[in-house]
């Protein structure tokens, strides 16, 4: 359980980290992390640091397919916890 917090709080860490270097690439007009790259963070569970950047940063907010796309990884990530604590209790 323990790693698992930990791996939470690492993946969300790096997440936030890489809106923040996508922010301040955009500003300064330097090469930019590609969207799939963030989505891919988001998918592996950070997608809290990328909605908390969003926030911080005021970076990709205004509607925009991104936006769409990070609150589906948002929802996959919940439905795979709902998913996996059913199975848990089942084979418990």
């Amino acid at each position: 359980m323990f790693v698992l917090i930990k791996y939470a709080l690492l993946i969300n860490l790096v997440s936030l980290a890489a809106f923040g270097w996508d922010k301040s690439s955009a500003r300064l007009g330097h090469m930019r992390l590609r969207e799939l790259s963030l989505l891919r963070l988001g998918l592996l569970g950070g997608w809290f640091g990328l909605k908390l950047g969003q926030r911080l940063f005021i970076h990709k907010k205004a509607p925009h397919p991104f936006h769409t796309k990070l609150n589906r990884t948002i929802w996959f990530n919940l439905l795979s916890l709902i998913i996996a604590g059913v199975l848990y209790e089942v084979t418990t």
